[in-house]
Protein backbone atom coordinates (compact mmCIF):
# COMPACT_ATOMS: atom_id res chain seq x y z
CA UNK A 1 0.00 0.00 0.00
CA UNK A 2 0.75 3.77 0.93
CA UNK A 3 4.22 4.65 1.87
CA UNK A 4 4.33 6.81 5.27
CA UNK A 5 7.18 10.06 5.81
CA UNK A 6 8.08 11.49 9.58
CA UNK A 7 7.43 14.67 9.49
CA UNK A 8 7.94 18.01 11.39
CA UNK A 9 5.43 21.30 10.86
CA UNK A 10 6.37 24.54 11.66
CA UNK A 11 5.09 24.02 14.75
CA UNK A 12 7.57 21.72 16.00
CA UNK A 13 4.16 19.34 15.29
CA UNK A 14 5.65 15.87 14.07
CA UNK A 15 3.62 12.44 12.72
CA UNK A 16 3.78 10.75 10.14
CA UNK A 17 1.95 11.35 6.61
CA UNK A 18 1.18 9.48 3.85
CA UNK A 19 3.72 10.11 0.67
CA UNK A 20 1.16 11.15 -1.76
CA UNK A 21 0.65 14.11 0.08
CA UNK A 22 4.22 15.57 0.53
CA UNK A 23 6.18 17.72 -1.20
CA UNK A 24 10.36 18.28 -1.68
CA UNK A 25 11.75 21.50 -2.89
CA UNK A 26 14.31 19.84 -4.76
CA UNK A 27 11.45 18.02 -6.84
CA UNK A 28 10.94 21.89 -8.43
CA UNK A 29 14.21 22.84 -9.16
CA UNK A 30 14.09 23.58 -13.11
CA UNK A 31 10.24 23.34 -12.97
CA UNK A 32 9.07 26.22 -15.62
CA UNK A 33 6.29 27.74 -13.97
CA UNK A 34 4.50 29.50 -16.80
CA UNK A 35 6.12 29.86 -20.48
CA UNK A 36 3.14 32.81 -21.57
CA UNK A 37 2.34 31.32 -25.12
CA UNK A 38 -0.25 34.77 -24.91
CA UNK A 39 -3.15 32.69 -25.97
CA UNK A 40 -4.56 28.92 -26.22
CA UNK A 41 -3.97 29.42 -30.40
CA UNK A 42 0.28 29.75 -29.63
CA UNK A 43 -0.60 26.92 -27.13
CA UNK A 44 1.16 22.82 -27.15
CA UNK A 45 -0.92 20.89 -25.09
CA UNK A 46 0.00 17.36 -24.38
CA UNK A 47 -2.73 15.11 -23.15
CA UNK A 48 -1.88 11.51 -21.52
CA UNK A 49 -4.18 8.97 -21.66
CA UNK A 50 -3.99 7.54 -17.92
CA UNK A 51 -2.63 3.51 -18.00
CA UNK A 52 -2.67 1.66 -21.57
CA UNK A 53 -1.63 -1.79 -22.43
CA UNK A 54 -1.25 -4.19 -19.80
CA UNK A 55 -1.96 -1.60 -17.46
CA UNK A 56 -5.86 -1.36 -17.36
CA UNK A 57 -6.22 1.47 -14.69
CA UNK A 58 -9.56 0.95 -12.58
CA UNK A 59 -12.45 -1.22 -13.85
CA UNK A 60 -15.91 -0.69 -13.47
CA UNK A 61 -17.61 -3.55 -11.31
CA UNK A 62 -19.33 -5.18 -14.20
CA UNK A 63 -16.08 -5.16 -16.29
CA UNK A 64 -17.70 -3.90 -19.07
CA UNK A 65 -15.26 -0.43 -18.49
CA UNK A 66 -11.80 -0.26 -18.42
CA UNK A 67 -10.19 3.25 -17.09
CA UNK A 68 -7.71 2.92 -19.76
CA UNK A 69 -10.03 3.05 -22.99
CA UNK A 70 -11.69 5.94 -21.28
CA UNK A 71 -9.23 7.95 -21.04
CA UNK A 72 -7.91 7.30 -24.35
CA UNK A 73 -11.09 8.04 -25.77
CA UNK A 74 -11.47 11.32 -23.45
CA UNK A 75 -8.46 12.38 -24.95
CA UNK A 76 -9.23 11.60 -28.68
CA UNK A 77 -12.40 14.41 -27.62
CA UNK A 78 -10.47 16.72 -25.81
CA UNK A 79 -7.78 16.85 -28.99
CA UNK A 80 -10.54 17.34 -31.48
CA UNK A 81 -11.94 20.17 -28.90
CA UNK A 82 -8.32 21.76 -28.49
CA UNK A 83 -7.43 22.09 -31.84
CA UNK A 84 -10.43 23.88 -33.13
CA UNK A 85 -9.73 26.17 -30.64
CA UNK A 86 -5.75 26.69 -32.30
CA UNK A 87 -4.14 24.75 -30.25
CA UNK A 88 -1.23 22.16 -30.91
CA UNK A 89 -1.99 18.87 -29.11
CA UNK A 90 0.38 16.13 -28.38
CA UNK A 91 -1.22 12.66 -27.04
CA UNK A 92 1.30 10.55 -24.96
CA UNK A 93 -0.23 7.74 -26.43
CA UNK A 94 -2.86 7.03 -29.04
CA UNK A 95 -3.05 3.54 -29.05
CA UNK A 96 -3.44 1.17 -26.30
CA UNK A 97 -0.10 1.14 -25.55
CA UNK A 98 1.75 0.82 -22.03
CA UNK A 99 4.45 3.89 -20.85
CA UNK A 100 6.23 3.59 -17.91
CA UNK A 101 5.27 6.88 -15.69
CA UNK A 102 9.00 7.73 -16.43
CA UNK A 103 8.62 7.33 -19.96
CA UNK A 104 5.79 9.89 -19.65
CA UNK A 105 7.12 12.68 -17.26
CA UNK A 106 10.30 12.31 -19.87
CA UNK A 107 8.31 12.64 -22.94
CA UNK A 108 7.05 15.81 -21.63
CA UNK A 109 9.82 17.13 -20.23
CA UNK A 110 11.67 16.53 -24.07
CA UNK A 111 8.56 18.63 -25.49
CA UNK A 112 7.74 22.06 -25.48
CA UNK A 113 4.05 21.97 -23.95
CA UNK A 114 2.54 24.64 -22.07
CA UNK A 115 0.63 22.22 -20.21
CA UNK A 116 0.31 18.94 -19.72
CA UNK A 117 -2.49 17.19 -18.58
CA UNK A 118 -2.62 13.88 -17.31
CA UNK A 119 -6.51 11.72 -17.48
CA UNK A 120 -7.71 9.55 -15.23
CA UNK A 121 -11.05 8.35 -14.07
CA UNK A 122 -10.82 7.29 -10.27
CA UNK A 123 -11.46 4.23 -8.13
CA UNK A 124 -12.71 3.75 -4.03
CA UNK A 125 -13.46 1.12 -2.31
CA UNK A 126 -16.68 3.25 -1.29
CA UNK A 127 -19.59 3.49 -4.21
CA UNK A 128 -20.51 6.69 -2.93
CA UNK A 129 -17.12 8.35 -3.36
CA UNK A 130 -17.70 10.59 -6.37
CA UNK A 131 -16.78 13.43 -8.71
CA UNK A 132 -13.94 15.35 -10.86
CA UNK A 133 -10.83 16.49 -8.77
CA UNK A 134 -8.30 18.35 -10.17
CA UNK A 135 -4.19 17.61 -9.14
CA UNK A 136 -1.45 19.65 -9.00
CA UNK A 137 2.29 19.08 -7.85
CA UNK A 138 4.28 22.20 -7.84
CA UNK A 139 2.88 25.63 -6.24
CA UNK A 140 3.79 27.18 -9.48
CA UNK A 141 0.92 24.98 -11.60
CA UNK A 142 -1.66 26.05 -8.69
CA UNK A 143 -3.03 28.93 -10.84
CA UNK A 144 -3.49 26.70 -13.66
CA UNK A 145 -5.11 23.81 -11.44
CA UNK A 146 -7.42 26.29 -10.23
CA UNK A 147 -8.45 28.05 -13.93
CA UNK A 148 -9.32 24.41 -14.89
CA UNK A 149 -11.30 23.36 -12.05
CA UNK A 150 -13.21 26.51 -11.96
CA UNK A 151 -14.81 24.98 -15.80
CA UNK A 152 -15.05 21.50 -14.54
CA UNK A 153 -16.80 22.64 -11.69
CA UNK A 154 -19.23 23.46 -13.62
CA UNK A 155 -19.98 20.04 -15.24
CA UNK A 156 -23.24 17.98 -13.99
CA UNK A 157 -21.02 16.41 -11.76
CA UNK A 158 -19.65 16.65 -8.13
CA UNK A 159 -16.48 18.49 -8.02
CA UNK A 160 -13.95 17.88 -5.00
CA UNK A 161 -11.81 21.19 -5.72
CA UNK A 162 -8.09 21.30 -6.76
CA UNK A 163 -5.80 19.41 -4.54
CA UNK A 164 -1.90 18.65 -4.12
CA UNK A 165 -1.36 15.41 -4.98
CA UNK A 166 2.64 13.21 -4.74
CA UNK A 167 2.11 11.40 -8.68
CA UNK A 168 4.93 10.37 -10.66
CA UNK A 169 3.69 11.90 -13.91
CA UNK A 170 3.29 15.66 -12.39
CA UNK A 171 5.74 15.74 -9.89
CA UNK A 172 8.85 14.60 -12.53
CA UNK A 173 7.37 17.09 -14.56
CA UNK A 174 9.41 20.26 -15.79
CA UNK A 175 6.46 21.85 -17.50
CA UNK A 176 3.06 23.03 -16.28
CA UNK A 177 1.00 19.73 -15.16
CA UNK A 178 -2.12 18.68 -14.17
CA UNK A 179 -3.31 15.10 -12.97
CA UNK A 180 -7.20 15.13 -13.63
CA UNK A 181 -9.69 12.36 -11.83
CA UNK A 182 -12.86 12.89 -14.17
CA UNK A 183 -15.22 10.43 -12.23
CA UNK A 184 -15.10 7.31 -9.79
CA UNK A 185 -15.37 4.27 -12.00
CA UNK A 186 -16.77 2.65 -8.33
CA UNK A 187 -19.92 4.99 -8.17
CA UNK A 188 -23.29 3.85 -10.64
CA UNK A 189 -23.90 7.53 -11.05
CA UNK A 190 -20.27 8.87 -11.65
CA UNK A 191 -20.32 5.57 -14.18
CA UNK A 192 -23.20 6.77 -16.40
CA UNK A 193 -21.30 9.91 -17.74
CA UNK A 194 -17.70 7.69 -17.89
CA UNK A 195 -19.27 5.64 -20.63
CA UNK A 196 -20.80 8.54 -22.40
CA UNK A 197 -19.28 10.40 -25.43
CA UNK A 198 -21.20 13.75 -24.31
CA UNK A 199 -19.31 13.63 -21.25
CA UNK A 200 -15.88 13.94 -23.02
CA UNK A 201 -16.82 16.62 -25.17
CA UNK A 202 -18.05 18.36 -21.81
CA UNK A 203 -15.19 17.86 -20.31
CA UNK A 204 -13.20 19.05 -23.48
CA UNK A 205 -14.98 22.36 -23.36
CA UNK A 206 -14.52 22.99 -19.47
CA UNK A 207 -10.47 21.79 -20.49
CA UNK A 208 -10.55 24.42 -23.57
CA UNK A 209 -12.49 27.61 -21.40
CA UNK A 210 -10.01 26.91 -18.44
CA UNK A 211 -6.75 26.88 -20.74
CA UNK A 212 -8.03 30.20 -22.75
CA UNK A 213 -8.88 32.03 -19.57
CA UNK A 214 -5.38 30.55 -17.90
CA UNK A 215 -3.32 31.79 -21.00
Amino acid sequence: GNEFAFVEDQNGIRGYVEDRLIAYLADSVGHIGSTKPGSIENAVIMIDPGHGGEDPGAISQDELTYEKNATLATAQVIREHLEAAGAEVILTRNTDEYLSLDQIAEASNASNADAFISLHYDDSYYSESTGTTTYYYHEADFNLAKSINNELAKLDMVNNDTMFGNYHVIRENMRPALLLELGYMSNPHDLVSIRSESYYHEVAEAIVEGLTNYF
